[in-house]
């Protein structure tokens, strides 16, 4: 374990070093902010066409139901049970 620990911290002072040698820094390819939006977007745009091609068939939302339509529907089936049925309201004084 201690071996492990000891490559790696070698291995991280190499990469540290090599940082800092003129002759990488020359190699270094910096993008420009429009190329780097340039490629951002083409990146985003591959993910949504891989995740479409991946879309199961019918998983369109049904648009919500109109809770006034629930409301009359029931009314209208419950109307003919009621049909015979009245009460009126009377003001006590």
């Amino acid at each position: 374990m201690a071996e492990l620990a000891q490559e790696r911290k070698s291995l991280t002072d190499l990469l540290a070093k090599s940082l800092q040698r003129p002759c990488f820094a020359r190699q270094r390819f910096q993008l420009s902010p429009d190329k780097e939006r340039d490629l951002f977007m083409a990146g985003l745009l591959n993910k949504v066409d891989r995740l479409q091609s991946c879309r199961l068939i019918n998983q369109d939302a049904e648009p919500p139901r109109d809770e006034l339509d629930d409301i009359l529907s029931f009314m209208c089936r419950t109307e003919q049970v009621l049909n015979n049925q009245r009460a009126t309201l009377t003001a006590a004084i």
